[in-house]
């Protein structure tokens, strides 16, 4: 009973149609303001084709982070052709400067810290409400990295 008083915070992997079908589960949810933050994506033309390809090969769209890892490959993949090998301490000089030229499905550039580190993140802010049809969540606000901002919807 204690739980139910108390406002909870969670992640995306929470917006899953198994929880929100669930009436039980839905309601309590929905009841303690369940919260979630979930990776921003931005309509970019790279995003565009990654979620159109993507919905094309695996009939569902991709999965939260799905473009964050294509992104990934695509950076390992140049770096190799730039440096014109796999050797990984050759490719440990040149992943940084081809991640801080790369711009793809995320929507966003890549720019890496000196830790190797992405330094800029962009996240929807999400609260679970109950609708006409059932429960889903809206968003509520974002996360400006390149600003280290939070601003929530009026």
């Amino acid at each position: 009973p204690y739980l139910s008083h108390v406002r909870w915070f969670g992640i995306e992997a929470l917006d899953d149609n198994s929880l929100l079908s669930n009436q039980q589960t839905a309601s309590f949810m929905a009841q303690v303001n369940l919260t979630i933050t979930s990776p921003a994506s931005f309509t970019s033309p790279q995003g565009i084709l990654f979620q159109k390809d993507y919905q094309a090969v695996y009939g569902s769209p991709p999965e939260p982070y799905s473009n964050y890892a294509y992104d990934n490959a695509m950076i390992a993949m140049l770096s190799i052709l730039a440096a014109g090998t796999d050797n990984g301490q050759t490719l440990i000089k040149i992943v940084p400067l081809v991640a801080d030229h790369y711009f793809g499905a995320t929507g966003t550039g890549v720019f890496l810290d000196q830790n190797g580190d992405q330094t800029i993140a962009y996240y929807n802010i999400l609260e679970l409400v109950k609708t006409a049809t059932g429960y889903s969540f809206k968003q509520i606000g974002t996360y400006n990295g390149g600003v280290n901002q939070v601003t929530l919807n009026s």
